[in-house]
């Protein structure tokens, strides 16, 4: 699946996300408006977090990819 902030959120929050992977790329965006990977309420402590196994880290020319399995 490959959605939006609110998307992505639903799916992980909802426990329905079971690998997931994020693209870093050697650019800077953002501001209050900006656009979010993850978005919904949020998680406000740490213990509650979504946590991945099984990380990978991978270039793709100057990207970086991280890619991992959502643990439990």
């Amino acid at each position: 699946m490959e959605g939006g902030g609110e998307v992505n959120a639903s799916f992980l929050l909802g426990g329905l996300s079971h690998r997931v992977a994020f693209f870093y790329a050697p650019k800077i965006l953002g501001g209050r408006d900006a656009r979010k990977g993850v978005g919904g309420d949020g998680i406000s402590r740490l213990s509650q977090s979504v946590r991945l196994r099984g990380v990978e880290w991978r270039w793709l020319g100057p990207d970086l990819l991280l890619t991992g399995r959502v643990a439990g």
